[in-house]
């Protein structure tokens, strides 16, 4: 059964971590290289905050296994399109085997799938048994003993049934409303073409913003380092909103020529964007006021929803080339630095906002995209 494995291995596992290669590289280095050292807090210490957030405190390990769900989805996604096309035809010939067997095998590939929150998932579990979490610890071995089960199982139900080979069922069942709201199509946009992508820079500002937060007991300067690190993650989603304006100007130009009003126009992308914030907004609500006052919790909301409409109103200007908008983003950084030192942070999310607005009304009848 060896050359089996090795077939299965080579024809779903692999080609799912070369397509993905970029987001994997991305989020490691978020998880590791882009974090320094600030207020005596390291890497090491970083993350042990983290795992510490995640094993005692019952709403964060839900977003985290939230997370977890949608990385497994996605894995399932690419093994039930994989199966379904027609070069991958050879595969369906497992069916014939015993059952156990293939079973076996396939409960390989799921194991693999998952190794990148596996082996996360393994240093929570140590580090609970070391403090006697048992009740977290115990919660995240069945997750991953269902997870691992039923995914196998999947897997084999599918390679024995091939006209349920449909991967968009679930994605369908979140379209959110039958009415055609625009923000919903960019909504539909995420969740059937950059799952991953999504998924990586929401996990990645979230978790960067609970270990900034976490700890901390409300003194001035330790939130001027919040913000400043804080930043980092938000200005991350400026690779997310360059993919949905593309997808805009390549899918959606109809709407610009429809009997709307701008101000109806810019009411589409409020409430995308307030929705899109929302994790972010659940970190910021746990930690609130045990770690974080309320005043400082509503500026920093506020600052991260007016960055997001920043950077969407600035690819109105002109369809920047990548490398051009992230330069751009990163003296959007500078800025941000500037304020934080001089004392003028509230000021600046103030105006921040109000310069979206403005960029929005001047220039979306202007654009076009060359």
């Amino acid at each position: 059964m060896n050359i089996y494995r090795t077939i299965l291995l080579k024809s779903l596992v692999l080609p799912f971590y070369k397509q993905n290669a970029g987001l994997f590289a991305f989020l490691i280095f978020f998880m590791v290289a882009a974090v320094g050292r600030a207020n005596d807090v390291g890497l090491l210490e970083y993350h042990l905050s983290f795992l510490r957030g995640m094993m005692t405190n019952f709403p964060f390990l839900l977003f985290t296994l939230c997370a977890w769900i949608l990385y497994a989805l996605k894995c399932a996604q690419f093994i039930i399109d994989t199966l379904g096309k027609k070069n991958y035809g050879f595969i369906s010939l497992l069916s014939l085997k015993n059952p156990m067997e293939v079973y076996w095998m396939l409960l390989l590939v799921q194991i693999v799938l998952l190794i990148p929150v596996l082996l996360y998932a393994f240093i929570a579990i140590w580090i609970g048994l070391l403090h006697h979490w048992w009740q977290h610890v115990i919660i995240i071995l069945v997750f991953f003993f269902f997870l691992i089960i039923c995914g196998a199982l999947k897997y084999q139900y599918l390679l024995n049934h091939p006209d349920k080979r449909r991967s968009a069922d679930f994605w369908k069942t979140v379209s959110f409303s039958n009415y055609s709201f625009y923000w919903l199509f960019l909504f539909r946009y995420l969740l059937t073409t950059r799952k991953v992508l999504f998924l990586v820079i929401k996990i990645s500002s979230c978790v960067i913003l609970y270990g900034l937060l976490f700890g901390q007991s409300g003194d001035a300067a330790a939130l001027r380092m919040v913000i400043l690190f804080y930043s980092f993650g938000l200005l991350g989603h400026g690779v997310l909103i360059y993919t949905i304006r593309e997808m805009e100007e390549n899918n959606l130009a109809f709407f610009r020529s429809l009997p709307v009003s701008l101000f109806q126009r810019f009411l589409q992308y409020l409430p995308f964007y307030f929705i899109l914030f929302i994790p972010e907004i659940m970190v910021i609500e746990w930690l609130t006021p045990d770690h974080v006052s309320l005043t400082e919790a509503i500026l920093l909301v506020f600052f991260g929803y007016s960055v997001l409409l920043f950077l969407n109103s600035l690819l109105f200007i002109q369809f920047f080339k990548k490398t051009d908008y992230l330069k751009i983003v990163t003296g959007l950084y500078l800025f941000i630095f500037i304020a934080v030192l001089a004392g003028l942070f509230p000021a600046f999310c103030i105006g921040l906002f109000l310069l979206s607005i403005y960029l929005f009304s001047q220039y979306y009848y202007r654009f076009e995209k060359k």
